[in-house]
């Protein structure tokens, strides 16, 4: 068991070496944001609202993290998108 143990903690210390704070950070507020959208239909007050932010706040990291959301007529599956690659 205790070789189970040791492969299990190295595993998960490389997995964490290999973990960038910010840029977990960054994945983490598009993900939450581009859902908050989705679920609004794309309006940014009720996103906010929902994210317990200011409107202004919200608006200011769409606009850093270039979070565009269309609404595809006709389309269940509206799409937030984000050009922000790394």
């Amino acid at each position: 068991m205790a070789a189970a143990e040791a492969l299990e903690t190295e595993t998960q210390s490389q997995a964490f070496q290999d973990t960038d704070f910010y840029e977990a950070v960054r994945n983490f507020e598009i993900s939450l944001i581009q859902r908050a959208l989705r679920s609004t239909a794309g309006n940014q007050a009720k996103a906010a609202r929902l994210l317990h932010l200011k409107q202004t706040t919200l608006h200011g990291k769409i606009k850093q993290y270039k979070i565009h959301y269309r609404v595809t007529v006709g389309h269940e599956s509206d799409q937030p998108e984000s050009d922000l690659s790394s």
